[in-house]
């Protein structure tokens, strides 16, 4: 069996069976990215070209420089309370459940470094409605434009985060 160190970024890869493959710890030096792809590559090797079995996306998740910011931003915009929170520090993690099933996420984590996230299409009943209230809590949206299959706002979240308020005609 090979030992497998990953890197923060992929916390969640110690809990998944990873056939010939243990990892036994975390580490968050640049330096081990590289040890990290090798064994991620180590792991393709293993499964000898089998799918690595995803079936979905579970979470979609934007990560912030302003928690507390952002969690009321998006608490607002879901009209819901996060249905998981964790606060670690100045920073943490919140998932919003929406009413199709999907799930998206904030956070702010030192082994996550920020930068902007683009464009996840939020659906939205009106596309008008939903750009008044961006615009209502300071934030960037263009004026509403027709696509062929669609209505949609260019617009940004309090944190800089790319996102489209989108309704399917």
């Amino acid at each position: 069996m090979r030992e497998c160190f990953m890197w923060a970024a992929i916390p969640h890869m110690a809990e998944l069976p990873h056939p010939g493959l243990s990892v036994s710890g975390f580490a968050g030096k640049a330096g081990d990215r590289q040890h990290g792809s090798e064994c991620l590559a180590h792991l393709r090797d293993s499964r000898k070209g089998e799918s690595l079995m995803v079936t979905g996306i579970d979470v979609q998740l934007y990560n912030v420089q302003d928690f507390n910011r952002a969690l009321a931003f998006y608490t607002a915009f879901f009209g819901r309370e996060p249905a998981q929170l964790h606060r670690i520090g100045d920073g943490g993690w919140a998932e919003f459940e929406l009413p199709d099933g999907s799930c998206f996420a904030i956070g702010k984590h030192e082994n996550f470094p920020w930068q902007a996230g683009y464009n996840i299409m939020f659906a939205v009943p009106d596309v008008e409605e939903a750009v008044r209230f961006v615009r209502s809590h300071g934030c960037i949206a263009s004026d509403p434009s027709e696509g062929p299959v669609c209505w949609r706002s260019f617009a940004q979240d309090p944190e800089g985060n790319h996102l489209v308020l989108h309704h399917r005609k």
